[in-house]
């Protein structure tokens, strides 16, 4: 996908989201950026592994270019994931020091650091660990250790037949009356889909989340994952991001739709990657990185730490790009941002390249004259009204 910003003197306008719930500034008022263990290291990393990466981050500009969260997935708990006291404990051979020093090494790093439960109970061979019967102790677990975002799963919830919105909705309030008193990121991850998941009704699915978490999280997840250990392609990068385009207006500034994690080398070509890089800006989307980056290449890392691109998912605006005309394989997307410009996508779905055209008009802009960046090569052009590139495949 190509994507470009139109200058112009008045900008289109943005969704009129409600605010979020409660007056604390939000932990995240723009989409948060980071890295997950998930896709690239597992479930059996180690407190050395997280914290190369997170020196990576530091010494590759990934961290000033915003990655600054260093958040463990499914995986850091011991085998008995609560202790005789009834307090979560990390796996004592693999995080030796425990993970309330761990989140201390991520921070003299200058990082923030997440961690990862369920919003079901604990069930033995479904998921990992589970907070259920426990949210305000694992609340105050997590912020007590000092981590600074939390992803709320639903493995054992679905497992336990719980109302989702009923459950994230609990959890969210023990998060935020957290005895410590510390603000966290909270990512609410409900992954189950039909029919991948089986046959559920609607309200227990990730594409109904939209209808509640907009009130009780910075992100909540759109739809089911976007790969698997080790791989993600883009013909699922496509289906997520079509599943989030469904309703643009609950996102805003504090709270984001959530595709999924951005997956370089793990699938994709690198134009594919570059789309989905695209793809996840334009939609304002948490900004995740899943592989291990300390592994990537000079052009993933070149998309990853793109300024302009950068600077579209991060817009002040905080407004979810919406596809201007028809869906079909290709297609216009915009999304406008806070100093009146607004960023195009052109996005080729085909095997084949394609010139992909849009007009000013079409995308809400008044004017004659306009200044378009491509974001990706730099190149400046001016246009009295049209907006055309020649598209490669994927």
């Amino acid at each position: 996908a190509a994507t470009g910003l139109a200058g112009t003197a008045s900008a289109a306008p943005a969704t009129n989201a409600a605010p979020a719930a409660g007056t604390a500034p939000s932990p995240s008022p723009t989409p948060y950026q980071g890295w997950n263990t998930y896709y690239g290291l597992g479930g059996d990393f180690t407190a050395d592994e997280v914290l190369d990466v997170a020196d990576f981050l530091v010494s590759s500009g990934l961290a000033d270019a915003g990655y600054d969260i260093v958040w463990l997935d499914g995986g850091w708990q011991a085998d008995v994931p609560r202790g005789d006291d009834g307090l979560l404990q990390g796996d004592a051979e693999r995080f030796p020091d425990g993970m309330a020093a761990l989140a201390d090494e991520i921070h003299d790093r200058g990082l923030r650091a997440g961690i990862y439960t369920d919003a079901g109970p604990y069930i033995p061979g479904t998921c990992g660990l589970g907070s259920g019967g426990h949210y305000q102790t694992d609340a105050d677990t997590f912020a007590a250790w000092g981590y600074d975002a939390v992803k709320v799963d639903f493995l054992c919830g679905i497992t336990a037949d719980l109302d989702p919105q009923e459950a994230f909705t609990e959890f969210a309030q023990a998060l935020r009356n957290n005895s410590s008193g510390r603000s966290m990121i909270f990512n609410l991850c409900n992954p189950v889909t039909s029919p991948d998941w089986g046959d559920y009704p609607q309200e227990q699915q990730s594409t109904w989340s939209w209808t509640y978490a907009p009130d009780i999280a910075e992100s909540w997840r759109t739809y089911t994952d976007v790969g698997f250990v080790g791989q993600i392609q883009f013909k699922d990068v496509l289906r997520n991001f079509d599943a989030n385009a469904r309703h643009p207006e609950v996102a805003g500034p504090g709270r984001f739709s959530d595709p999924d994690y951005l997956g370089p080398e793990l699938g994709m070509t690198t134009e594919e990657f570059r789309t989905q890089m695209s793809l996840w800006t334009v939609a304002a989307a948490p900004l995740v990185i899943s592989s291990d980056p300390r592994t990537l290449s000079q052009e993933s890392m070149d998309i990853l730490l793109d300024e302009d691109v950068l600077a579209i998912d991060q817009d002040r605006l905080g407004v979810q790009g919406t596809r201007v005309g028809p869906a079909g394989t290709t297609e216009t997307w915009t999304k406008p941002l806070a100093d009146g410009s607004v960023a195009v996508a052109l996005l080729n779905r085909g095997d084949r390249a394609a010139e992909i055209a849009t007009t000013a008009r079409d995308l809400g802009l008044r004017g004659r004259s306009f200044e378009v960046l491509d974001a990706w090569t730099d190149a400046r052009t001016q246009s009295s009204g049209t907006i055309r590139a020649a598209v490669p495949a994927h």
